[in-house]
């Protein structure tokens, strides 16, 4: 397996200009294939009942139909909720204060994550025999440990790249950047052509998130170990490396033209960047493959189609590969009395069998952290992992809350006069990450 470490207007037409292919579908181009479950017997823990708490809408269904599957094949009942993404951590919280957490939850790993476990709701798993840890990708293994220990079973690795308008690059003539240097040199190109508004994402936060991202990409080429450094207390955000990248990307790249610092608001501002990305204003945008739904829906809506693939964020001056990848987890609560420990840890062997496993992240537009699965992908996900190699890497998953601070920092950068007081809310931004990562 590729090495990876774990790190969302209507719209009234499409452009004559855009392409009549979209990005990708089953890779045999027909329906769905049909998904072989493994057999199941009379659990020991029959009779047992637990609840599962998830955040892919998605892919709820189907897991709605995982759980009656194994209901049915084991005695185990599995109740699942559905918990919208931007309010499962405050829902986690407020079932921790009643005494209510479900037997297994989705979660995050990185910086939430110690929190949780020295709350005494998170079971360890690192002794745990489940036929799953034989399979893991050790750096997705990596990105589950806090304090030592493996305390959340990985479930997806969830690419973020850029996406393009593979007509526009035809169009001007220009191929996907490898490096940071010819990314510029692209922007440069398409800054020309007048029927985009800028080349690359429009909007504050889907802006500020890419940038947050191309400068973590330069890091990891110029500080391979920074994530062992960081985990360590050796280093955190706030380094030269950083400030220099940051400079470079939010005020001088801005100053160039490049992208608009413009906010877009919160709660839409993906929907209202992806339609600028369709309607063919802007030839790139920063994507994540759990974002496609919404691109998906856009062109269905206008009843167009668009030509799009997705490469690497680019890193620092040399050449190479950076994968940004949001892992995201199981963990199952460690307040359970023994039977119920015993159902959720059977539930969680069947969630991350092969099958099971690769069938919800075929469904939310992600590979799998485990050895012998196979995920019918989309081809653009399937294109940007051509890129990786050996020393592709990545970052675990930040706090909600990162993004949305991104977008505060670019804004108020954008509304400064001076060079000095643009750097000034830089680095209070940077001291802002560097607490997150102590």
């Amino acid at each position: 397996m590729k090495k990876i470490i774990s790190i969302f207007l209507a719209l009234a037409s499409i452009l004559a200009l855009l392409a009549f292919t979209a990005c990708g579908s089953d890779k045999d181009g027909g329906g769905k294939t049909e998904i072989e479950y493994p057999d199941l017997v009379q659990s020991e823990y029959a009779g047992t009942e637990i609840e599962f708490m998830h955040f892919w809408q998605d892919a709820d269904k189907a897991i709605q139909d995982m759980a009656k599957y194994f209901s049915e094949g084991t005695g185990i009942k599995v109740t699942v909720t559905l918990s919208p993404v931007s309010t499962h951590l405050t829902s986690l919280n407020t079932k921790m204060q009643t005494n209510t957490m479900p037997a297994l939850y989705t979660m995050w790993p990185g910086a939430t994550m110690p929190e949780y476990v020295n709350s005494g709701w998170v079971m360890d798993l690192t002794d745990y025999k489940g036929e799953w840890m034989e399979r893991m990708n050790k750096d997705a293994y990596a990105s589950c440990v806090t304090n030592d220990k493996l305390y959340i079973a990985p479930v997806n690795m969830a690419f973020m790249g850029i996406a393009y308008n593979k007509t526009i690059f035809k169009r001007n003539n220009v191929e996907p950047p490898k490096n940071m240097a010819d990314f510029e040199r692209i922007m440069d190109v398409l800054k020309t052509d007048t029927n985009l508004s800028y080349p690359m994402i429009w909007g504050n936060d889907c802006s500020a998130n890419m940038i947050y991202l191309m400068a973590l990409s330069s890091l990891y080429q110029k500080t391979p170990d920074f994530d062992a450094k960081v985990s360590a207390g050796q280093m955190n955000f706030k380094n030269d490396t950083m400030v220099e990248i940051y400079e470079k990307l939010f005020i001088d790249w801005a100053e160039k033209g490049y992208y608009n610092a413009e906010t877009c608001g919160t709660i839409d501002r993906m929907s209202k960047a992806a339609a600028q990305f369709v309607l063919g204003k802007t030839a790139m945008m920063r994507l994540g493959g759990w974002d496609l739904a919404v691109i998906d829906e856009l062109i269905e809506e206008s009843g167009g189609s668009l030509d799009y693939g997705m490469f690497p964020i680019p890193g620092a001056d040399n050449d190479g590969s950076v994968l940004a990848a949001a892992g995201e987890a199981v963990a199952v609560n460690a307040k359970l009395s023994e039977k119920e420990k015993g159902a959720a840890l059977e539930f969680l062997d069947f969630f991350l069998h092969p099958a099971v496993n690769g069938e919800v992240c075929g469904i939310i537009n992600s590979l799998s952290p485990y050895s012998g699965v196979e995920v019918e992908a989309k081809d653009c996900i399937t294109e940007l992992g051509t890129y990786l190699d050996d020393t592709s890497r990545g970052w675990t998953t930040w706090p909600l809350d990162v993004q949305n601070k991104m977008g505060e920092c670019l804004d108020i950068v954008s509304e400064k006069g001076g060079k000095d007081a643009k750097m000034k809310v830089l680095n209070e931004h940077l001291d802002y990450l560097a607490s997150l990562w102590k």
